[in-house]
């Protein structure tokens, strides 16, 4: 599928991990707001919770709040009524002003190592693992420039000691320099601020004895966002929303689908539809589980056969 997607040349992209499965969530103006727990539920259901503990399955969007225009969906908050965009730090961020604090101190008071010690803590719990076993210690580092302990290593010294005059750009550099290492050496990823989710016995907790006809509680609630902001990021079940584009006259979501189902070629279409495409192959490459897309039933549902001849498993909310 992500082949399929790729617009800036002809290339072949190839996964790796468990199989996945790819679906689409068909609805209308009735049923718009089921397309968030449906995917939920799937997500239960195709990921062990211990991975969805890991990395929460992500909600995305390529616009968050709805223009003027009276055509529907536009936006994340059409599907989420409550959704609230918010300006939350990123993790890099968070890494540079933890660097200047410990940079600052150092030159108070403790030594560099001290002052290494702190920062290397703030990074370590700033990342999640697959393995669930964090990062070591800074002692427990190699010191050889030829092991990736080591490089790791010279990092958050440069880091240290060149925080306070670093620039957005710079330190967005090194700490993205920094997650690359990180993941090298022990799987780990940088964890974004505000991706807390809810596990299932949490969820049951909270929510108290269900009736047996009701579905079971989601292993995690989905974590709402753009597809802008997780560039690089892995998650275990990723939605796409469809949304409007730039221009205000096509659906991101179902020009994928069109696409994919025509067999059209990328480099033929207009650029509008090519960067809406885009940005979908962006959202469509987060997943290592389930990968769902939801389009609103009466642009989407002729693709519908050609979808499930393909393997896809095609979910009719008006249908239920």
């Amino acid at each position: 599928m992500a082949t399929r997607l790729a617009i800036r040349r002809p290339q072949q992209v190839r996964g790796a991990g468990p199989d996945g499965q790819v679906a689409v969530l068909l609805f209308d103006e009735t049923t718009v707001s089921d397309v968030v727990p449906t995917f939920e539920r799937m997500a239960a259901v195709a990921v062990p919770e211990d991975v969805l503990v890991r990395r929460p399955p992500r909600a995305l969007g390529a616009r968050q709040n709805p223009k003027t225009s009276p055509v529907y969906p536009q936006s994340i908050s059409c599907y989420l009524p409550g959704y609230t965009p918010t300006n939350r730090p990123t993790a890099h961020r968070i890494l540079i002003d933890a660097a200047r604090a410990a940079s600052a101190r150092w030159r108070t008071g403790p030594d560099s190592h001290e002052a290494a010690t702190e920062l290397w803590n703030a990074v370590r719990a700033s990342v999640s693992s697959p393995t669930g076993d964090g990062l070591p210690t800074l002692g427990r580092l190699k010191r050889s420039m030829a092991t990736t302990g080591g490089r790791v290593r010279i990092l958050p010294r440069e880091l240290l000691l060149n925080a306070a005059e670093f620039d957005a750009a710079r330190g967005t550099e090194v700490t993205e320099q920094l997650a690359a290492q990180l993941k090298l050496l022990n799987g780990c990823q940088l964890r974004e601020p505000g991706m807390e989710f809810t596990t299932a016995a949490a969820a049951g907790a909270a929510l108290g004895p269900a009736p047996a006809a009701v579905a079971a509680v989601p292993a995690a609630r989905a974590v709402p966002g753009t597809i802008q902001s997780t560039k690089g990021e892995t998650h275990a079940a990723t939605l796409i929303l469809e949304c409007l584009g730039k221009t205000g006259r096509k659906f991101d979501v179902t020009e994928a689908l069109r696409m994919i189902a025509e067999r059209s070629d990328p480099l033929r279409e207009l650029k509008s539809v090519q960067a809406a495409v885009q940005l979908v192959f962006v959202g469509a490459t987060r997943p290592t589980h389930l990968l769902v897309l939801a389009a609103h039933r009466d642009r989407s549902k002729k693709y519908a056969d050609a979808l499930a001849d393909a393997g896809w498993d095609i979910r009719d909310l008006t249908e239920h």
